[in-house]
């Protein structure tokens, strides 16, 4: 089962992420649920989470 997360995004990010969703043929939905998923379990990307949750701290009202 999935719940739905809301995140706000400026112009400039959103056009980043659409630019990449397509490139990878895919969707900005799975793009930045395969990041925030990466960034909690990935051991690879220790303190990935932390940077995550700093970023939706200062972009999250964007």
């Amino acid at each position: 089962m999935s719940k739905p997360v809301t995140i706000r995004v400026d112009d400039q990010l959103h056009a980043l992420l659409k630019e990449r969703a397509e490139a990878e043929g895919t969707t900005v939905t799975a793009l930045i649920s395969r990041a925030a998923h990466d960034a909690v379990r990935d051991p690879r990307l220790k303190g990935a989470a932390e940077v995550f949750r700093d970023f939706l701290d200062v972009h999250g009202d964007a």
